[in-house]
């Protein structure tokens, strides 16, 4: 991590694993519960789980309300996308915790649907494969 840019890293990091999240696995976990966790019992201690924090049938209204949903994800994105149209990278030509942060939240999406990733600025894809590209190359160094 650069430390002259530490603190905005940090706080970019931060504000994904909270205000981000919160609406992105929203739109995830009907997918989540209804592709990955097949099994009744599953699926029920998942809505159990969520219920329990969000309320009675938040599963299914989150499902209900996915296209929303995905409008309240893209808006505190489009900064993002604007500094990807310019750099590679969030915070310019290497990847740091600022990208691991959003990426982390984009892997889930893409796990409970590779299509929703259609839903988000295309530089969000392309910036996915960088960062894979990245990872691979470090992977490969070990």
């Amino acid at each position: 991590m650069p430390v002259a840019w530490e603190g905005p890293i940090w706080a970019y990091a931060d504000w994904c694993d909270s205000l981000l999240e919160d609406v992105l696995f929203r739109i995830a976990s009907p997918l989540v519960r209804d592709r990955i966790f097949t099994q009744p019992n599953e699926r029920a201690l998942l809505t159990f789980i969520k219920e329990r924090k969000f309320g009675a049938a938040c599963v299914d209204d989150w499902r209900k309300t996915q296209g929303s949903l995905l409008a309240r994800a893209r808006e505190p994105l489009l900064p993002t996308c604007a500094s990807l149209g310019h750099k590679p990278f969030i915070v310019g030509e290497n990847a740091t915790l600022a990208d691991a942060a959003l990426y982390g939240l984009f892997a889930m999406l893409k796990r409970a649907d590779a299509g929703l990733l259609d839903a988000f600025d295309p530089l969000l894809k392309s910036w996915m494969e960088r960062l894979e590209a990245v990872a691979e190359q470090c992977a490969q160094r070990r």
